[in-house]
């Protein structure tokens, strides 16, 4: 990865990285991800050719790295609903129309995606919907 100093905070490249799914069956994650500064900013779509598991679906940062969770703002608590908003995007429900949804901390290494204040399930997907989203998360070690 090239990393170039910017006023003395580094920025990367971009990055090609296909995150782990939970509940995900069926669903074929790609995304991007940069480093800026202490931060992690990730851009990702899941396509779905089928229904996912029965659980809230959840996406991995990218191999390696763990979330500074004393830096975010929210808390932690992954139990209480839209505790911690870290991003967003849409849900493109094929059968249906466009939902916004919400991206929230999961675990120090992972991510779940809401709508309205439910966590999305892998089971709420169908054949050739889409979820697009976008969040940023600080780093440990990257400060």
């Amino acid at each position: 990865m090239s990393v170039t100093s910017v006023f003395g905070a580094f920025r990367s490249t971009l990055q090609a990285y296909t995150p782990v799914l939970t509940n995900g069956t069926n669903g074929t994650p790609t995304a991007f991800w940069y480093r800026d500064g202490q931060w992690l900013e990730v851009n990702g779509l899941i396509t779905w050719t089928g229904a996912g598991e029965a659980g809230a679906l959840a996406i991995a940062l990218p191999t390696g790295l763990v979330m500074a969770t004393s830096l975010l703002t929210g808390g932690t608590d992954a139990g209480a609903q839209l505790s911690t908003y870290i991003g967003s995007g849409q849900w493109r429900d094929a059968g249906a129309q466009f939902e916004p949804i919400a991206v929230l901390f999961a675990s120090s290494t992972t991510v779940n995606l809401a709508e309205n204040t439910q966590l999305i399930f892998g089971n709420q997907m169908a054949n050739t919907d889409s979820l697009k989203f976008i969040f940023r998360v600080p780093i440990a070690g990257w400060a």
